[in-house]
Parts: structure tokens; C-alpha cells; sequence
């Protein structure tokens, strides 16, 4: 009978003599080398798995969400097509035009504290043509009589 009962099993079990002692450190270095041969054979399958992934990887075309493979690239450069595009259709000769946000700005301005038109031009260097274009879109935009 086990003088254990009711704990965990002991792996070895002690004795005052010298060959238990000598047996002990025997059956260590036995499990020592059954743990380490274990975990050997664990890498090296596990490393040989990996091998043989990445191999039949490079034997396969990308798989990638962009173009199909074999096919030809186009090289577009798309920001200058952005930047001519909007010199195109916001700017007059490469300059810059007026925002939105400048236009509805002023046109409160001129609402709200009842400023003339040309005085516009002043704080946000904006024409009296365009600033009277402002207010006319910002009342039709609102529906009112203004």
C-alpha cells in the first residue's frame, strides 16, 4: 500500500540508504533525458512542418486582395491627376479659389450685422459681386424672404 493515500503519487520515493540515493538521482537523469528527448522530436517536427508550409508556399502564386497575378501593372500617378483635376475645377490658373465655408461665412456677416457688401472685402478678402452671390444662394437656400 501507497503511505501516500489520499495525495498526489510521489515520482520517487525517498529511503535513508545510499543506493536509494544513487537510484534517485539514476531515475532523475533518466526522466531528464526521456523529457528532453520528448521535447527534441516535438521541434524537430515542428520545424519540419514549417519547412514543408513554407515550401509549398513558394511554389504558389500570391494570393493578395489587389491585382490578379500575371497581370500588367499600369502606373498611374494619381495624385497628379488629383492636384490637375482640382486646379481644373476649383481654382482659376492654378490659384486657389474661395471656399465654401468663406462664401457662407460672409453671407452671415452681412446678414447678420447688416454690413454692406463691398465692406466684404476687407475681413475676408472677398469681392462685392460674390458676396452679393452669397447672400442671393443663402436665401434661396433657406426659402426666405430675407
Amino acid at each position: 500500500m501507497n503511505s501516500n493515500t489520499g495525495k498526489r503519487p510521489m515520482l520517487f520515493s525517498s529511503s535513508s540508504s545510499s543506493s536509494s540515493s544513487s537510484d534517485f538521482e539514476h531515475n532523475l537523469a533518466s526522466a531528464i533525458r526521456a523529457q528532453t528527448q520528448l521535447l527534441t522530436n516535438a521541434y524537430t517536427s515542428y520545424n519540419l512542418a514549417i519547412a514543408s508550409y513554407m515550401e509549398n508556399m513558394d511554389n504558389q502564386p500570391p494570393r493578395h486582395g489587389g491585382s490578379t497575378f500575371g497581370h500588367r501593372v499600369i502606373h498611374r500617378d494619381r495624385e497628379e491627376a488629383d492636384r490637375r483635376l482640382w486646379n481644373d475645377y476649383f481654382s482659376e490658373i492654378g490659384k486657389l479659389g474661395l471656399s465654401t465655408l468663406q462664401k457662407v461665412i460672409e453671407a452671415f456677416r452681412i446678414l447678420t450685422y447688416g454690413i454692406p457688401a463691398d465692406a466684404a472685402d476687407e475681413y475676408i478678402q472677398i469681392g462685392e459681386s460674390t458676396a452679393i452671390d452669397s447672400v442671393e444662394r443663402l436665401k434661396r437656400s433657406l426659402g426666405s424672404d430675407i
